[in-house]
């Protein structure tokens, strides 16, 4: 898991996440988001893909991601989500 660092409101129902990652080739992202009424909470997770070569590069990159939610943002809180499971 990665810390986001940013995030923009791009839509009612999007979010812009912005955290590190590595290079595309090698390495993919996916987020959990958990939605109440009153907060969206998001945890990026960022891990080396099954097809990855057997060499990498260990440049670092600002990666983004598009979360969509279910219902509109309409000023609710949105924080890093902890303790999510990586399986």
């Amino acid at each position: 898991m990665v810390r986001w660092s940013g995030y923009k409101q791009v839509s009612d129902n999007q979010l812009r996440f912005s955290f590190a990652s590595g290079d595309k080739r090698c390495y993919g992202s996916r987020v959990v988001v958990e939605e109440t009424s009153t907060t969206i909470d998001v945890a990026t997770i960022s891990g080396t893909l099954p097809d990855a070569p057997d060499m990498c590069t260990t440049i670092a990159r600002q990666a983004t991601v598009l979360v969509t939610t279910s219902q509109p943002i309409a000023g609710r809180q949105v924080r890093q989500l902890a303790n999510v499971k990586v399986h």
